[in-house]
C-alpha cells in the first residue's frame, strides 16, 4: 500500500489546501498510527488509500479509493 499512498500525497495536499475556504475539517491518518488503527476499526475498511467524507456526527456520507475532486465534495455537502 505504501507506493499508492506516496503517489497520492501531492493530490491529498492539493485537496486539503483547496478545502480551506469551505466548512470542511480535513483530517489525515496514517494507518500505522494508533489513530489510524482506531479509524480502521470504527469504519471497518481495508482499502488503502481511502478517503472518507463524514458528517459532523461521524456518519459516512461517501468514501473513495482515490482522491476526490473538490466539486464532488461540495456537491455532497450542499445536498
Amino acid at each position: 500500500y505504501w507506493a499508492a499512498c506516496t503517489a497520492y500525497k501531492p493530490l491529498v495536499k492539493q485537496l486539503s489546501i483547496a478545502i480551506n475556504n469551505y466548512p470542511i475539517n480535513f483530517i489525515q491518518y496514517e494507518i500505522s498510527t494508533n489513530e489510524g488503527n482506531d479509524f480502521i476499526e470504527k469504519y471497518n475498511y481495508k482499502s488503502v488509500p481511502s478517503m472518507f467524507l463524514l458528517n459532523n456526527k461521524g456518519t459516512i456520507i461517501n468514501r473513495w479509493n482515490r482522491v476526490p475532486q473538490l466539486n464532488e465534495l461540495l456537491k455532497l455537502i450542499n445536498k
